[in-house]
């Protein structure tokens, strides 16, 4: 059986931290013990150990600078052998819902899964350095990525955003002095290019698939601007349509392939939102078509069901909307599009009608007005000659 057995006294705070040899199967050792604050919220005692030193003078050394530490507030001395895999791994298990949305949360998962610990999660947290932080950056840039060609700019702006308040949190946590991630430059991400179609293309569309059963959706994304979440989640309880409007309430994502409906996120996402007889009566009949199929089966359509669903009443996944769009653009001979730059295309289509940049930021639930201007540049620049043109024709003495 083990026995300990107490050395002499320790030239250190005895009051909060002692040594002691232990005598085991495998030998004798040095160990200490340092004691700290009671819990604040428990107010159970706690205690911090470690062992494993092989002379009195090493495990003195230690216990001294375990006591700086917990004197200065500096490091926890269970800090110094976690490793960046381990610290991560908790950090997400502590942050789940409520705290972080499903998207959200799996979106970091996948970030620490498979760019943060196959290259640098054996690293102990504490040694993790500004040089180790960019060579990951740079490695990333390099070699992740679907087709081994990169991480995007964007992703390698997410991935650093992630380290940086994982690692404010150690600090606050004091499992670190300083966060190393705040002396690596951010990765700049170029602003993307929008992508749009013109006004011909998209009522040439809308015209060729005035049959589909998307047909709603559609109408909804070129004239409203709506996201693909805000579409999929629209319900019955959301229209007013004879008030010509609707209210976006909810916002339907995907995090893998599971769905989850959420409200929106900012104040602007939640909003009322105009609507054109012409979409209206595509939603009147699309309400009608749905009923009639639910009669079938025996059932009445409520208020609180979605708006898209298939033939059995089912609700349309986020990604199929999209898969959907693209096909059907492709069947029309037009070219194919994402959602969000349909989503663009609505913006586009409201600036060229002279809708006022205010009223098209609150149609699409931007966060603020200087959003849709540095979005829509290429439009108010052309907007801009137009305005030249019409001020000078106006001050221009009549002949």
């Amino acid at each position: 059986m083990s026995q300990s057995c107490h050395g002499g006294p320790v030239p250190l705070s005895t009051m909060r931290g002692r040594i002691y040899r232990f005598s085991g199967q495998r030998g004798t050792s040095w160990r200490y013990i340092v004691d700290l604050p009671a819990d604040p919220a428990t107010g159970v005692r706690r205690q911090r150990r470690a062992s494993g030193f092989r002379t009195r003078k090493e495990a003195e050394a230690a216990l001294a600078l375990a006591l700086a530490d917990a004197d200065a507030g500096d490091v926890r001395t269970d800090a110094r052998t976690l490793t960046v895999g381990a610290y991560l791994t908790d950090w997400l298990a502590a942050n789940k819902a409520p705290t972080l949305s499903p998207t959200t949360w799996h979106g970091y998962e996948h970030i620490v899964r498979q760019r943060i610990v196959p290259r640098i999660g054996a690293v102990r947290l504490s040694a993790l350095t500004p040089k180790i932080l960019q060579s990951l950056y740079a490695d990333l840039a390099a070699t992740e990525g679907e087709r081994a060609g990169g991480l995007g700019p964007q992703s390698l702006r997410n991935t650093y955003t992630f380290v940086n308040r994982t690692l404010n949190d150690a600090v606050r946590l004091r499992l670190l002095k300083e966060n190393p991630n705040r002396l690596v430059a951010r990765p700049r991400v170029p602003k993307a290019d929008t992508d749009f179609w013109s006004p011909s293309d998209a009522a040439e569309f809308l015209a060729q698939t005035a049959d589909d059963r998307l047909w709603p959706a559609w109408i909804l994304l070129l004239s409203t601007g709506m996201r693909r979440g805000e579409l999929v989640g629209l319900r019955w309880k959301d229209l007013d349509l004879d008030g010509l409007r609707l209210v976006v309430r909810q916002n339907v994502v995907a995090a893998g392939y599971e769905v989850h409906a959420k409200e929106p996120k900012t104040a602007g996402s939640r909003r009322t939102v105009a609507l054109d007889e012409l979409t209206v009566e595509a939603l009147r009949r699309h309400r009608r078509r749905i009923e009639d199929e639910a009669a079938i089966v025996g059932r009445t359509v409520k208020d609180d069901e979605r708006v898209l669903v298939d033939e059995l009443g089912q609700p349309f996944h986020p990604q199929s909307i999209s898969y959907y769009f693209q096909k059907a653009a492709e069947r029309c001979g037009i070219r194919p599009i994402s959602i969000r730059d349909a989503r663009h295309t609505s913006a586009t289509l409201a600036l060229l009608a002279k809708t006022h940049p205010k009223v098209v930021s609150e149609r699409v639930g931007h966060s603020g007005i200087r959003i849709t201007m540095d979005t829509y540049t290429h439009v108010l620049e052309n907007l801009q000659h137009e305005a030249a043109a019409n001020i000078a024709a106006m001050l221009r003495r009549p002949t």
